[in-house]
């Protein structure tokens, strides 16, 4: 479909250099002032013209897309919903490429019970061939999940690989039903890089330490997950804004030298430059500072008690705040959340000069917040249990937060 789209915009190019050569050769003010404008549009039309482009591999229907050699794995099968791998030893598959575009993303649809990793496999036309590059997978656990694996951020991935295959360890069980391989015209990977320039992270503790500035990513899919996990994969915006600088210094060295501009000409733009770049690199920041402030405000602050949540502590500080009165109402509390949390440091300052203790600790506190534990639940005899340790008993839930937070007491 793309090299259709191609073909059809040579003879649309053809007239429009053919119109435009008569109209340049005859009109020098139209040379002066519309060429430059007129060789943007020549330059952005082929851009235009191709859209993303897609080859899917489809596993259901018992069918299996090209020669895949297998090895090691103890079952692995085409069934109806796809190619299936339920193994209890490590192993591989791979087949031999040749796609007709570059690809930038691979999208996998598969079925599993619980969540499946393993290895993407890839080898480079350019490299030896025993040089295969891996990079981790997790195919999420349900019904045809989706998985997109954004490439363009890995160097090594030039876009074009001979070879493509999967690894798993032993007790995989997965279903893979299609994979399809996304390319993205040059257009869009500018729509892309300008929409992740825009893209906000997400105000927290660690942001004292690190402010990461706007990131570049050419991919869609990559855009929503930008700031999950530091540090953020993607390219520095600041790059570009040293390379615009870099650009235009050089530009008007050339022209001072070749041209007629001046020494002091020439250094005035160049500041101008500068504090133009200066103060558009300040809106966007000072921008990211507003959207902090807004999404407290909509999230927290204009929020009923029940309903607020606090950036990335969602809804903790509720909890504290709906508890409060019940874990300072006796000397001691308790407090059970997930390990390696900072949490426990927060309830101890706002339950002051209540203090924590553990369920060994006599006498035994009276009440418990629980956060989000779902190994922590409450028996039909009023006892608190974590799995199949007594914590407390006699008592009973007095405030449920969510399906694994709530505010347990005893009389």
């Amino acid at each position: 479909m793309s090299n259709d789209k191609r073909e059809a915009s040579h003879p649309r190019t053809a007239f429009i250099l053919h119109f435009a050569f008569h109209i340049f050769h005859y009109n020098p003010f139209v040379i002066r002032r519309l060429l430059p404008v007129a060789l943007l549009l020549l330059l952005l039309l082929p851009a235009s013209a191709a859209a993303m482009r897609t080859e899917t591999w489809d596993f259901t229907g018992e069918s299996i897309p090209g020669e895949w050699q297998m090895k090691g794995w103890t079952d692995a099968r085409s069934t109806q919903q796809g190619f299936r791998i339920s193994t209890t030893a490590d192993g591989s598959m791979a087949r031999l490429t040749a796609f007709p575009h570059a690809v930038d993303v691979i999208r996998i649809t598969a079925s599993a019970p619980q969540d499946a990793r393993g290895l993407l496999l890839w080898h480079e036309p350019d490299r030896p061939p025993d040089e295969v590059f891996q990079l981790p997978l997790i195919l999420p656990a349900g019904s045809s999940r989706v998985d997109h694996v954004d490439l363009t951020v890995y160097g090594v991935w030039k876009g074009r690989p001979d070879l493509i295959g999967f690894a798993f360890p032993a007790g995989t069980d997965v279903t893979l039903e299609t994979m399809e391989f996304l390319g993205f015209s040059p257009l869009e990977k500018l729509l892309y890089n300008w929409k992740s320039f825009w893209t906000f992270d997400t105000f927290n503790a660690s942001s004292i330490n690190f402010l990461w500035g706007p990131i570049l990513r050419s991919a869609p899919v990559s855009r929503a997950a930008l700031f999950d996990a530091p540090p953020p994969q993607g390219w520095s915006a600041n790059r570009v804004f040293y390379a615009v600088l870099a650009a235009g210094g050089f530009l008007l060295w050339l022209w001072r030298r070749y041209g007629k501009g001046g020494r002091r000409r020439a250094l005035l733009l160049f500041l101008a430059l500068t504090g133009g770049l200066w103060l558009f690199y300040d809106l966007r920041m000072g921008a990211e500072f507003f959207w902090y402030a807004k999404w407290d405000y909509d999230t927290y602050f204009s929020r009923p008690r029940e309903e607020r949540e606090f950036r990335r502590f969602e809804n903790f500080y509720r909890a504290i705040d709906l508890s409060l009165s019940v874990l300072t109402a006796s000397p001691t509390y308790g407090f059970l959340a997930p390990p390696g949390l900072p949490l426990a440091s927060r309830v101890q300052y706002y339950a002051y000069p209540s203090i924590a203790a553990g369920a060994d600790t006599l006498p035994r506190p009276a009440a418990w917040l629980v956060f989000r534990r779902g190994d922590v639940r409450v028996d039909g005899q009023g006892r608190l249990l974590e799995g199949d340790k007594v914590i407390a008993e006699g008592g009973s839930i007095l405030r449920q937060f969510d399906e694994t937070s709530f505010l347990y007491g005893t009389p």
